[in-house]
């Protein structure tokens, strides 16, 4: 027996007794389950009066005789008490305990017959063991599901036919299948077919097999997992059935997009920084060059004109790599910190006209000059904005325009950002899926762009709805919630604008 039980000996073996009929062959009046201890001291741990003696008849004898009882080799035994007549049949014995049946009947029943004593002492230690048995059954099947409800894998075991014979709770939550005897096919798993055909080698096979990216679908959004398919097999080594063990990894693949995209900007300001020491000094140098030949006497007015050619692309390649550092430095900024998001929106606009590619694609913005400070990191804003400016970008085949807007609305306390397009658009049963993770229309998207933006405005509970009109473009809006106060947002502003 894996656990001490008690009711092994108590309850249900009086029940399963008189199921049996053993007290009518034995014609007790009175019978029950005794514990006695080493010190003398018993309880009657269960019992059933047949004729409605009472207790007080059994209890007069166990005072009288308990020193007697108290054996730990004893046998069956039969006592005579004050015209009463009981029978001591033993169930176990240990070295501070002994456990009993006892029988009564009164000297109208009359004596026992010691042939029925017999029968009765081998059944009723078969009984006990039977019990004991069944005890242990039910503790290790009990164990064994605790074990699996306790483990955070999903377990799910199908029979030959593919039917779901056992699955333990986070599988039920998983599958939101709480109803063994299902199919396959209706557990929401996107590619059924192939998962069969697994099923099928494995059983023709015996051999374990892998799955990795087994996605299903629960409540509208797609888990991942990284899956075992084993063969069961009975006593007789045949199989009976599969196992599929799997392990949910979609929080796992979501936090290493994170860290790729962190270290992608990571390393745009490690360039950035490196094009200020490598390009800007000698960019310097032609600049200065250029400026002290225009002062020559003898210039031509033609080389004149090259000169200010010289000077202007200079200043306009200065100004890109400014920007970028610009961006390295929003990159190494990842600590909460009061920040005005017309801030970010610029640095992002820059980051994003470098991505053209030969496109006439015009990016404009209008923002609010009123905003308000909130505090974040810069790196979260700066994600949210680049993953909605990369769609708007990838979305125009090849002429169009990306509208950006910040406003603040001082009645609602909040803060919008509205980022338009005139894209493709979106199809209308696709909009509701847009922040499901792995989903994503492009043929090299990760289907996470949008999913971390929505989890990312959820640190901050932020809002983000999107319309979108099939060939006609798009409308995202961003709502963040102001919580500074004005007197701060005014002293900070009035600090930043004296610089």
């Amino acid at each position: 027996m894996l656990f001490h039980d008690p009711s092994c000996i108590s309850e249900n073996t009086i029940k399963s007794q008189m199921e049996n009929r053993i007290p009518e062959f034995l014609g007790s009046d009175w019978f029950g389950i005794i514990i006695l201890t080493h010190n003398f001291k018993f309880k009657i741990d269960s019992k059933y009066d047949i004729n409605k003696i009472g207790d007080d008849i059994v209890l007069d004898f166990l005072t009288n005789h308990r020193n007697n009882l108290f054996q730990q080799d004893f046998e069956y035994r039969l006592y005579e008490y004050k015209t009463n007549y009981f029978a001591i049949i033993p169930i176990r014995s240990a070295d501070t305990y002994v456990v009993f049946f006892i029988h009564c009947r009164t000297q109208a029943s009359g004596p026992f017959i010691i042939k029925d004593l017999e029968w009765n002492k081998v059944y009723a230690q078969a009984a006990y063991k039977t019990v004991l048995l069944n005890n242990v059954l039910v503790q290790e099947h009990d164990y064994l599901e605790n074990v699996l409800d306790s483990t955070e894998s999903v377990i799910v075991i199908f029979d030959l036919d593919y039917q779901v014979i056992s699955l333990n709770k986070i599988a039920e939550i998983l599958f939101n299948l709480f109803k063994p005897a299902l199919a396959v096919d209706n557990l929401n798993i996107q590619d059924t077919e192939k998962l069969k055909l697994i099923f099928k080698r494995v059983i023709l096979s015996g051999k374990k097999e892998f799955l990795n990216n087994l996605i299903v679908k629960v409540n509208g959004r797609d888990h991942i997992l990284d899956s075992t398919i084993s063969p069961l097999r009975n006593s007789k080594n045949v199989i009976c059935g599969i196992i599929l063990v799997g392990n949910d990894i979609t929080k796992n693949q979501i936090l290493e997009y994170e860290l790729d995209q962190l270290k992608h900007y990571g390393l745009l300001g490690e360039i950035a920084l490196g094009l200020s020491h490598d390009v800007k000094n000698p960019l310097t140098n032609i600049r200065g060059c250029a400026a002290f030949l225009k002062r020559s006497e003898n210039i031509q007015d033609a080389e004149l004109t090259y000169l200010n050619l010289i000077i202007q692309e200079v200043d306009r390649i200065d100004s890109i790599i400014n920007q970028m550092m610009s961006f390295g430095n929003v990159v190494k900024n990842d600590t909460y910190t009061l920040l005005n998001i017309n801030d970010v929106i610029y640095n992002s606009i820059q980051i994003i006209n470098r991505q053209k590619v030969c496109r006439s694609i015009d990016v404009r913005y209008d923002l609010d000059k009123e905003i308000p400070l909130i505090k974040a990191k810069n790196t979260d804003l700066q994600q949210i904005l680049l993953n909605i400016l990369i769609n708007s970008l990838q979305a125009i085949e090849s002429d169009g325009v990306i509208k950006i807007k910040s406003k603040y609305h001082n009645k609602k306390e909040s803060l919008n950002i509205t980022i338009s397009d005139t894209g493709v658009g979106i199809e209308n049963d696709i909009l509701d899926k847009l922040f499901n993770p792995y989903f994503t229309t492009k043929s090299n998207g990760t289907g996470l762009g949008l999913f971390i933006v929505k989890k990312v405005l959820d640190k901050y509970n932020g809002k983000i709805k999107i319309k979108s009109t099939p060939r006609k473009g798009t409308i995202c809006k961003i709502t963040f919630p102001t919580t500074i106060e004005i007197n701060d947002i005014n002293r900070i502003s009035k600090r930043r604008n004296s610089k």
